[in-house]
Formats: C-alpha cells, structure tokens, sequence
C-alpha cells in the first residue's frame, strides 16, 4: 500500500508518481498492472487509490477496463461500502 501513514501528506501526486514508476517498471517486464479484481484477490480498494487509477488514465498510463463489483474501505475513515466501482489496467 502506498500512503499508509494517516500523517503521510495527501494530495500532493506522490501516489501518482509511484504508481507511474510502478507502471513503467512493469511495462519493461511486459507484466500488467490491475487496480483490483475482489473475485481474484479478494481485496479491496481504498477511495484514495481509485482517484490515482482515474488521474492514471487521463494520463495516458491506464485505461478503464469495466465496472465491477468491489469493496471500497477508506482505511482512515473506517468508511466501507461494496458496490459497483471501476476496475483499471495499465498500458
């Protein structure tokens, strides 16, 4: 997880930044990068996580792959909710 410190500072693209590097690494490996698939990881996602996958692909390093069913916690709030969310990859 990235930013899991509740004092790490927020909104500042450091998530964007690592995801990107993240992505870019990955591409050399020709491996693909998934924002969440709760049927295969049974995982969730975090509302913070889903913004960077958006911002990703505005710019051009993911793309939106479909809606699915996903579980959202805000780990900081204790927020939860399941329901249907976007599910990305990277390109």
């Amino acid at each position: 997880q990235i930013g899991y410190d509740e004092n790490a500072p927020r909104d500042k693209g450091y998530g964007f930044e690592a995801y990107k590097k993240i992505i870019t690494e990955l591409k050399k490996q020709n491996v693909t990068l998934i924002s969440t698939d709760s049927n295969i990881s049974h995982t969730s996602i975090s509302p913070q996580a889903l913004r960077v996958w958006e911002k990703l692909a505005e710019a051009g390093y993911a793309k939106k792959l479909e809606e699915i069913e996903g579980r959202v916690i805000d780990r900081f709030t204790g927020y939860e909710r399941v329901g249907i969310i976007p599910a990305y990859e990277s390109i």
